[in-house]
């Protein structure tokens, strides 16, 4: 879902959730090629939540594209893409 949103969109998922009481984010690498990982995080930074208050979990084995030769490379690890 989140990926198929813009950030202004992202951001009010987040404002609810986290107003809810929800802390707990779970993403991948390969939800929505990466976005999923970039909104949330650019979410976080816009609504001013202080990454204490959150346990975000990620994933970064899996391949979301044919030419990634291995999934679990440094350079798929850092960047995301």
């Amino acid at each position: 879902m989140i990926g198929t949103l813009d950030q202004q969109a992202v951001d009010a998922v987040m404002k609810r959730s986290i107003d809810a009481g929800i802390n707990f984010i779970d993403t991948a690498n390969v939800y929505s090629e990466g976005w999923s990982e970039e909104l949330t995080g650019q979410s976080i930074k816009n609504l001013g939540i202080s990454r204490h208050k959150l346990v975000l979990a990620t994933k970064v084995r899996a391949r979301w594209a044919t030419d990634q030769t291995t999934a679990a490379s440094r350079a798929n690890i850092s960047s995301g893409r």
